[in-house]
């Protein structure tokens, strides 16, 4: 009897010891991005192709990595110059998450560090700017079994300004 009572507080602690990491499933995706900032008191609103892979330790804490690639550019007037095409270069970034899990529904908030590169074009000329730092933000997931729809606002604050985010993405569970 001993012994049995013994396998059973063994094989429950065990159970609890390891339910994180039993819970620990790799995602991935893509989607996309809207990047706004401001250059001279002019709004720029330039978009971006955004591919992202994480992995979920617990159902309350994950860790991911995002990269984006510019898909559509904005034009701003610069005296002197004329009209100047900006857009996204790249950007990339690796983030903490913290989730509340809802059923259906999980609200997220992350934490990281990101490195933007922006891209401007005029009369042939190209000139970028890359800025790095502190990036974060949060959203919501709607989770349809291995399929999650994600909505999220993220605020890059990167050496010569600040650029914030709004993306839809779908996501895969693995």
């Amino acid at each position: 009897m001993k012994r049995t009572v013994l396998a059973a507080a063994t094989a429950i602690a065990s159970a609890i010891a390891f339910a994180p990491s039993a819970s620990a499933q790799l995602y991935g995706g893509a989607g996309l991005t809207i990047f706004q900032t401001d250059v001279d008191d002019q709004d720029i609103n330039i978009g971006a192709a955004m591919g992202r892979l994480g992995y979920e330790i617990t159902p309350f804490f994950a860790v991911e990595g995002e990269v984006a690639l510019g898909l559509y550019e904005d034009d701003i007037d610069v005296p002197v110059i004329g009209s100047v095409d900006v857009g996204i270069d790249s950007a990339f970034g690796a983030f903490v998450v913290g989730k509340l899990p809802a059923g259906v529904v999980d609200i997220f908030g992350r934490i990281g560090y990101a490195d933007v590169s922006i891209e401007g074009s005029a009369g042939g000329f190209t000139a970028s700017e890359d800025g790095s730092g502190m990036a974060y933000g949060g959203g919501i997931n709607f989770n349809v079994l291995i399929l999650r729809l994600r909505a999220e606002y993220t605020r890059y604050e990167i050496d010569d300004g600040d650029v914030d985010s709004l993306g839809l993405s779908a996501l895969l569970k693995f």
